[in-house]
Formats: C-alpha cells, structure tokens, sequence
C-alpha cells in the first residue's frame, strides 16, 4: 500500500514537471545536439494503447510487440488537430 502511494506521488511530481518543462525538453532535444540523447528520455508520448496516458519512448519499446518492426507517429498542435 505504501509503494502504491509513493508511484502515484512520483506520477503526480513527473506529470506537473511534464506540463511545465515539456516544451522546453522537446526543444531541446531539436536544438541541443549534444544533450539530445538525454532530454529524449525525459520526453513522453500518446499512443494508441496508453489509454491517454504520455507514456516513455523506453516503456513503449518494452510493450512493442516482437513482430512490430516500426513505429509510426504524426505530430501537430494537439491531439484533437490530429484526429480530424
């Protein structure tokens, strides 16, 4: 019970940390050549599966099934822009 509680206060500290920082982070993985590999692990993502959860590049390649050799994205100014 008391580990459930931590993760959920460390998934609380990472989402406000995510919605403050993650334009700055995104930028600096396109601009900032020799931090890019490190900023890219703090980026996270929308997909298909992660039930509207921004989920870590590292955790989908641990839930991409073996068969799937790639990984398709789009980009744009939100979510809703993109499902039209």
């Amino acid at each position: 019970k008391e580990e459930k509680k931590e993760k959920s206060g460390e998934e609380a500290t990472w989402t406000k940390f995510w919605k403050e920082f993650n334009k700055n982070l995104k930028m600096g993985c396109y601009e900032d050549d020799s931090n890019r590999s490190k900023l890219s692990k703090l980026l996270r993502y929308l997909t298909t599966k992660s039930e509207g959860k921004e989920i870590s590049l590292d955790k989908y390649l641990d839930r991409m099934q073996e068969s799937q050799e790639s990984i398709y994205y789009m980009s744009g100014d939100s979510v809703e822009v993109m499902q039209k």
